[in-house]
């Protein structure tokens, strides 16, 4: 599935998932959300970072932040408010419902909340309009902190 994502977006530089990093006490996690289909368990959980990475595939992740200041506090509540709620995982792609969200789509509601505007590119998949991932990758809204590929 990773590669098929990755392959549909062809300014993603191979990546295919994606999540808020946010710190706990005990240390750093990933919110992100997930297809019971591929994990047993349907929507949005949190992973401790470095199982984050271990997940990934042939260890190939980046970490990226929004170009614009954001309250780091602000953000994990939402994050939090959403992982209380169980969202489960948007298996239809429907980006006008936040009822059920896949993980671009998570990212958007998040800075959507927090009153960012709607930044994101699209493009559309079988008719219906998808976050692309070439999103965290232009340089006017994210700046890259790590890459490991």
């Amino acid at each position: 599935m990773s590669e098929l994502i990755a392959r549909s977006f062809d300014k993603s530089e191979g990546m295919s998932h994606c999540g808020f990093i946010i710190m706990m006490s005990d240390g750093y996690y990933v919110v992100h959300t997930i297809s019971k289909v591929l994990s047993g368990i349907d929507g949005i959980r949190i992973t401790p970072l470095k199982d984050f990475i271990q997940g990934a595939k042939g260890r190939k992740y980046c970490i990226i932040r929004y170009h614009k200041p954001i309250d780091g506090n602000a953000l994990k509540t939402k994050n939090i408010k959403y992982l209380k709620q169980r969202v489960p995982f948007d298996d239809d792609f429907d980006l006008d419902d936040a009822r059920k969200m896949y993980c671009t789509e998570l990212i958007r509601q998040v800075y959507l909340d927090l009153g960012e505007p709607d930044f994101f590119h699209y493009r559309k998949v079988l008719g219906k309009p998808v976050i692309d991932f070439s999103t965290f990758f232009d340089t006017r809204l994210f700046g890259l902190i790590y890459k490991n590929y």
